[in-house]
């Protein structure tokens, strides 16, 4: 992970912490949402940087990267939005979705 990478994700945080304010605003407190977009950060920069560049070293780069992607969108499925959805995804659709990502950014990551 790069110094690029890391001021990427701290300039994302900040996007999304400014969001708070911009109308219409979220029906939860200001100290709920900073949680929430600190805890969804930190699920990222782990999930898709620190973990799969660890186990890059024992396991095949694409592989490395696209499985924890994968279960990392999986779950994201039952993680409650920062914002209310209308509509419900089905969890077949998700997962499919979940799997072309995975194997987009396995392959990235490799060729890269």
């Amino acid at each position: 992970m790069s110094y690029t990478d890391v001021k990427s994700a701290l300039g994302f945080a900040l996007v999304l912490l400014v969001e708070y304010w911009i109308p219409p605003r979220p029906p939860v407190t200001f100290h709920l949402w900073s949680l929430k977009v600190i805890f969804l950060g930190l699920y990222f920069v782990y999930g898709l940087w620190f973990v799969p560049h660890w186990i890059s070293k024992w396991i095949w780069t694409p592989l490395a990267y696209g499985v924890p992607t994968f279960i990392l969108v999986t779950l994201m499925h039952w993680m409650p939005p920062l914002y209310r959805v209308q509509k419900k995804t089905s969890i077949g659709l998700w997962v499919f979705f979940s799997f072309v990502l995975a194997l987009v950014y396995g392959t990235y990551m490799y060729v890269r």
